[in-house]
């Protein structure tokens, strides 16, 4: 981008933007990596339905972290935000020009660190989830290793870099993302469901004399023991 435009351009608002990035992205790696640690017994209940619903929220994940450090000319990344603090450093309210310079470079550093992720991500973005590449159509293109804790990763250390630079630019922090576990409240109803099916099971074999209780492997882990009847 010209330098006259990024000089120009809102520095707040570019700032909240990829905050927001950073945000989305975290909320849906949350609920991948949650959903993952579930109950198998509930998750193989309904594979399909889990199956979708856990890669999509990766794929999401994995989309908003390299969108952070996309390299087409007119988006505005976390390096763009960088070039656009090197260029209005004397203008920070809270920083001198040297402090806000070393920030800068400390930042550098840490993408350049981000590098093997970030070109993976760019990579799977580019030949997998944004287009139908011939690497997809042919699949001869072998998929690499790319775990949950790389892509939080790239969404912490971009937050990171951010707010170091919100901070000396006007002062505050850029809030956190809210509270991304009520997906355990949909894990829980199901659990309590399946836990109901299970004795209901047992009560039907037990009504007609024949003592056989479902196996441990036929029902929730976390299913609530059954008070015994004091009146028995």
């Amino acid at each position: 981008m010209k330098h006259r435009k990024l000089r120009n351009i809102d520095f707040d608002k570019v700032a909240d933007a990829l905050m927001s990035q950073t945000h989305h992205g975290q909320v849906h790696l949350d609920i991948c990596e949650g959903l993952t640690k579930a109950d198998p017994f509930i998750l193989n209940q309904t594979p399909v339905f889990w199956q979708y619903t856990i890669g999509g929220h990766m794929y999401c994940a994995m989309m908003y972290a390299i969108k952070l450090f996309d390299n087409h000319g007119d988006a505005y990344t976390v390096p763009i935000f960088l070039e656009m603090a090197r260029l209005r450093a004397d203008k920070f309210r809270k920083g001198s020009s040297k402090e806000v310079l070393e920030l800068v470079a400390d930042a550098d550093v840490q993408i350049g660190k981000l590098g093997d992720t970030i070109r993976e991500l760019r990579r799977r973005r580019n030949h997998i989830l944004a287009h139908i590449s011939e690497q997809l159509v042919l699949r001869n293109e072998k998929e690499r290793l790319l775990t949950t804790e790389q892509v939080r990763t790239v969404l912490l250390e971009a937050g990171k870099i951010v707010n170091s630079l919100t901070i000396k630019w006007a002062g505050f922090i850029n809030a956190g993302y809210p509270s991304t576990d009520d997906y355990i409240r949909v894990i829980s109803m199901v659990n309590d469901y399946l836990c109901r099916q299970a004795d209901q099971h047992d009560e039907e074999f037990a009504r007609y004399g024949e003592h056989f209780k479902l196996p441990p492997y036929a029902r929730p882990r976390d299913c609530p023991k059954k008070q015994k009847d004091p009146a028995v």
